[in-house]
């Protein structure tokens, strides 16, 4: 079964006030330990949508395919469209957040893992909470290419509850960056993860 890896990063960073996918984050920046975890995983294959030219030259520098959001400013959403249109057909596609730096390769392979054992949708889950990155089948095409709102997959995961599988992971599946006082969180987050 082959994955595709869709990266998100194409966002406005508004409440960070700065483009969050930049800050550093250990001896990195947050969306380079993104791209590395999925670039080491099993995933078949790579792409981010990204916004920003110096996001995208990451991307590329790491050997992973990219393309542009030229309608990013509405919303997540968009952003997953363009990245499964331009990959195509595959099994499956993984909706992976480019401001979720705990994310790790090992949280990818669990998630196809279980996918390939249970299959349609894979959703990681924390203390009751559903977090990220989500894993869709590729029978949900051409409703992941519907999508039209700003809720990311939810109207998926939503409209097919019978068919999500929850799996449990700590807490690396919550932890996504917005503002100024989540990346002083992490701070502390970083001695326990890294």
């Amino acid at each position: 079964m082959d994955i595709a890896g869709i990266i998100l990063a194409a966002g406005f960073s508004t409440r960070m006030g700065q483009d969050k996918l930049m800050l550093p984050f250990g001896s990195s920046r947050i969306i380079e330990r993104v791209i590395d975890a999925s670039v080491c995983s099993n995933l078949a294959e790579v792409i981010m949508v990204y916004r920003r030219e110096y996001v995208a030259e990451i991307g590329k520098a790491r050997g992973i395919k990219t393309v542009f959001n030229d309608r990013s400013k509405d919303g997540m959403a968009s952003s997953i469209v363009k990245g499964v249109s331009e990959m195509g057909i595959f099994d499956g596609y993984m909706v992976i957040l480019g401001d979720m730096p705990f994310i790790t390769q090992d949280i990818i392979d669990g998630l196809i893992s279980c996918f390939k054992d249970r299959g349609d949708i894979v959703v990681p889950v924390y203390g009751g909470k559903k977090g990220h990155p989500v894993l869709i089948g590729g029978e949900y095409y051409n409703e992941l290419l519907s999508l039209g709102d700003d809720m990311g997959a939810r109207p998926i995961i939503a409209s097919h509850p019978e068919r999500v599988i929850k799996v449990e992971f700590d807490s690396s599946v919550l932890i996504d960056i917005d503002t100024p006082e989540d990346y002083i969180r992490i701070g502390d987050e970083l001695n326990g993860h890294i």
